[in-house]
């Protein structure tokens, strides 16, 4: 077990989310979850801006080890590049 397990580390990506790792007994990091900082929220019929959370466990990505932070946000960052529903979707302009 190395000594800084459970250790996390969190970053703004350059796709605009911020990523949660934590390192596991064995060494390795995996991907706790990222953050869509600005996605639209319908809540009630008015819409609002928010903050979303991406669980990577419902992603199948829980379970993906990686041997550096940098393997693990470059992995987040090609994953968000090719799925626009992982996108962060800026905040729509206001109608009058």
């Amino acid at each position: 077990m190395t000594d800084d397990y459970g250790m996390g580390d969190s970053r703004e990506l350059e796709t605009g989310e911020t990523a949660d790792l934590f390192k596991t007994p064995n060494g390795k990091w995996r991907i706790r979850q990222y953050e869509l900082s600005w996605a639209e929220h319908v809540d009630s019929g008015e819409g609002k801006i928010s903050k979303v959370s991406g669980d990577a466990a419902k992603l199948g990505w829980g379970d993906l080890e990686f041997d550096t932070p940098d393997d693990a946000y470059a992995f987040l960052e090609d994953q968000i590049r090719k799925n626009p529903a992982l996108q962060i979707k800026p905040p729509s302009p206001t109608q009058s």
